[in-house]
């Protein structure tokens, strides 16, 4: 049972008293952060330099799975 503070949906739980929405953006991570952006820009320029076939959410491949 959830406690009366949490929000559930499928694999994802709202917690916390914040005053606003974005008081609680502040407190959390995302896609926004540049360490994940910096990852998925590295790994498409090893795709555009032949070392993977594709890259998939950051992550690369050395073959493509057909």
């Amino acid at each position: 049972m959830n406690s009366p503070d949490e929000v559930y949906v499928p694999d994802v739980i709202y917690r916390g008293d914040y005053d606003s929405f974005a008081d609680a953006q502040a407190c959390s991570q995302g896609y926004h952060e540049s360490a994940i952006l910096e990852k998925t820009r590295e790994t498409m320029h090893r795709v555009l330099r032949g070392e993977f076939a594709y890259e998939r959410d950051s992550v690369g491949f050395e073959k493509l799975d057909l």
